[in-house]
């Protein structure tokens, strides 16, 4: 399983796209992993100091996810290394998106990542030139050549994910909050519970910046349970929380205190803190941070 691994890392990505803005000196990637099944996934993201091996690896690393969780296609990413707070952003993603858009029409998926929000930058953006979706390329590449079926697809795909949701049960403000909130938000939430579940101890008063994304960027406790805000999608001060297809369930009780029993330790051997590497030894996700 090792050796497997280590190849899978170590394998060159099928196609990598480089681009150089003129006007600010910004660089950006586009990684794809492999075109298994057609077409190839993974949103866009920014950060000052990014570079080419971090995009690599959250490209395989969304291979590894599709692989798992479906749909079976390859993985990708975006990345582009400029400083978000620098005021010029909205015109490089501009640029960035004209320069990417043959291959987001054909094969190639995206969505919003860190510093990058997918109703706000990404959708505006890309539909200025043409794009009826930034999935586009995934349907194009991956369903087939039926227009019907992939009219279809699409436009469920531009109904869904930006649906404002109205219903008081899954959000504090009704009108506010998008489905593509919601479910950042939820995903979030339930790895975090789920990880608690696993190793014990309590999440309450845990606080958590997942990537720096507009939703869920901040955990708050209430009513002895974790509440994600915003959106309202974790766990809500009702007790319930949405399940995977949006109906409402009981809230699982607080994990159990007991925690697992460590092995006995020789004296003076103090315990060593590991960081995450891949089978490769390389850090994991190329030291960037990756969204679950």
């Amino acid at each position: 399983m090792r050796d497997a691994l280590r190849t899978f890392e170590e394998r060159a990505p099928e196609i990598v796209f480089e681009w150089n803005d003129q006007p600010t000196g910004a660089k950006g990637w586009v990684v794809i992993n492999s075109l298994r099944g057609g077409a190839a996934g993974g949103g866009t993201r920014m950060r000052k100091g990014l570079d080419r091996r971090e995009v690599e690896s959250l490209a395989k690393t969304m291979e590894v996810k599709f692989s798992v969780c479906g749909p079976p296609i390859g993985g990708a990413k975006s990345g582009i290394d400029f400083d978000p707070a620098d005021p010029r952003k909205n015109a490089v993603l501009d640029r960035w998106y004209k320069a990417v858009m043959p291959l987001l029409k054909t094969y190639y998926g995206t969505g919003g990542d860190l510093n990058v929000d997918e109703l706000h930058d990404v959708i505006p953006i890309t539909e200025r030139y043409g794009l009826r979706h930034p999935q586009e390329g995934v349907v194009n590449g991956h369903i087939g050549t039926q227009e019907d079926v992939k009219l279809q697809a699409i436009q469920q795909l531009r109904t869904g994910v930006s649906k404002i949701v109205d219903d008081p049960a899954y959000v504090p403000v009704s009108g506010k909050y998008a489905v593509a909130d919601m479910i950042t938000g939820w995903g979030v939430a339930e790895s975090v519970r789920h990880f608690y579940r696993v190793y014990g101890g309590a999440e309450n008063g845990k606080p958590a910046s997942p990537a720096g994304r507009r939703v869920a960027h901040r955990w708050v406790t209430a009513g002895g349970l974790l509440t994600c805000c915003p959106p309202h999608a974790a766990v809500q001060r009702t007790g319930t929380a949405p399940s995977a297809w949006g109906a409402p369930r009981a809230a699982r009780p607080p994990p159990s205190k007991t925690r697992r029993r460590r092995a006995p330790r020789a004296r003076g051997v103090a315990r060593s803190r590991v960081k995450p590497v891949t089978a490769a030894g390389r850090p994991l996700h190329g030291g960037g941070v990756q969204e679950p």
